[in-house]
C-alpha cells in the first residue's frame, strides 16, 4: 500500500499538471502635461473716486470691460479696469483655480476700505493652444468721508490641473 502511494504521489508532483490560471497582459501607461504658467495681464483697479458723503460701492463685474457700477452717491471719475490673468497649459484640460483670500482689506496709512474678489470662472478649460482668460471684478465698501489716499491690498492666484 505504501508503494502505490508513493506511486500517485510522484504521478501528481511530477506529472506536469498545472493549477496556476492562463496567463494575462497588463499595460503601465503614463500621461505628461504640459505644466502650468499664469502671468498677471492687469491688475484690479476700482478707479478713481470722490470721498463720499455716504456710505457707497463701486462694483467691477469680472468681465474683459467693466464698467463701474457705482451706489451711495459717490462721484467716480473713472481710471477703473478690470484684472485679468492668462493660464497656459495642457491642451483641452479643465484647470481649477483657487485665490489665496476673496475679502480684501485695501489699506493706506492707518485707513482702510474692505472688498470682495469674484473670478470669471474658477474651472476654466484650456482651449485648442492651451490657454485661457480669465477676468478679475469686485465690488470695493467705502465710507462716508474715506481719507484721501491710495489703497492697496494683494492677493495670490493658484492653478493646478
Amino acid at each position: 500500500m505504501k508503494k502505490v502511494l508513493a506511486v500517485i504521489c510522484a504521478l501528481v508532483l511530477f506529472s506536469g499538471v498545472s493549477f496556476a490560471a492562463n496567463p494575462s497582459t497588463v499595460t503601465a501607461t503614463a500621461v505628461i502635461v504640459a505644466p502650468l504658467e499664469i502671468l498677471s495681464v492687469t491688475n484690479l483697479h476700482f478707479g478713481t473716486m470722490i470721498s463720499p458723503v455716504a456710505a457707497s460701492t463701486a462694483t467691477l463685474a469680472a468681465t474683459a470691460s467693466p464698467t463701474p457700477s457705482i451706489t451711495g452717491g459717490m462721484t467716480h471719475l473713472g481710471g477703473h479696469q478690470g484684472g485679468v490673468f492668462t493660464i497656459k497649459g495642457n491642451v483641452s484640460t479643465p484647470v481649477n483655480i483657487a485665490l489665496s483670500k476673496t475679502t480684501l482689506s485695501l489699506i493706506s496709512g492707518a485707513n482702510n476700505m474692505p472688498a470682495t474678489i469674484s473670478l470669471s470662472s474658477t474651472s476654466p478649460t484650456l482651449n485648442g493652444t492651451g490657454d485661457a482668460t480669465v477676468y478679475i471684478g469686485g465690488v470695493l465698501n467705502v465710507g462716508v468721508t474715506q481719507a484721501p489716499g491710495t489703497y492697496t491690498d494683494s492677493f495670490t492666484v493658484t492653478v493646478s490641473y
